[in-house]
């Protein structure tokens, strides 16, 4: 049984204007991620990770535009476009953001380090459920780019500040399209080891553990 694998390329654009730059009406927060509905193409073809976005999938594929500000101008346009698209096929998941940046050259990037700290570096990032139940995911779907220079942040399904944070599933809108696909084997495998070390003074120690694995298999 096929196992989905989710990837990630992004591309850095010229500058280009906003296309939704006139500001938008009050944003219903409670209501908002029912209109936020993207839909996934599905490839044939292989898709290479090399962030040029050049496939022809990749022109199929509906994008997600239209950002909102998180802050620092809450629920106005983000300043710059970000298209976002969905790619799969029979095993992986692709993802692909086009930046648009009317300042690229002062693009803040400090490092290309795994689990990087994103609070001081331009970010892209994305969350989605996969069990879709608003609850669940692994970081229904929302896209957050970060723009460090300006210290703006910005979503495609628009948060409320107080909210901020785009792992919030339940704030998220709708990734559709995923069809002919089969659930992976869901098992999850997590190893611990515990201990502990207690000393006497002069007189010695007393050391104590534990190991062991919890498993989780789904049916």
């Amino acid at each position: 049984m096929p196992t989905a694998l989710f990837l990630g390329v992004t591309s850095l654009g010229s500058a280009q204007p906003n296309p939704n730059p006139q500001p938008p009406g009050p944003i219903d927060y409670a209501t908002a991620r029912f209109e936020r509905t993207l839909r996934s193409a599905r490839t044939t073809s292989p898709v290479v990770l090399d962030g040029r976005l050049d496939e022809d999938a990749w022109q199929r594929a509906e994008p997600a535009t239209n950002f909102i500000q998180v802050q620092p101008r809450t629920g106005q346009p983000a300043t710059d476009q970000t298209q976002v698209r969905v790619l799969y096929d029979d095993v992986n998941l692709y993802l692909g953001a086009r930046y648009y940046d009317s300042d690229a050259a002062r693009s803040r990037i400090n490092t290309l380090e795994e689990d990087f700290e994103s609070n001081n570096t331009d970010m892209f990032g994305f969350v989605l459920d996969s069990l879709n139940d608003r609850v669940s995911g692994f970081e229904l779907f929302n896209a957050v780019r970060r723009t460090r220079r300006t210290n703006e942040d910005s979503t495609w399904s628009p948060l409320p500040l107080r909210i901020r944070s785009s792992t919030r599933t339940s704030w998220a809108g709708m990734l559709t399209g995923l069809e002919g696909i089969r659930q992976g084997r869901n098992l999850k495998i997590k190893p611990f080891v515990i201990g502990s070390i207690r000393t006497f003074g002069s007189t010695g120690s007393d050391v104590d553990g534990d190991a062991g694995i919890d498993l989780n298999y789904g049916v």
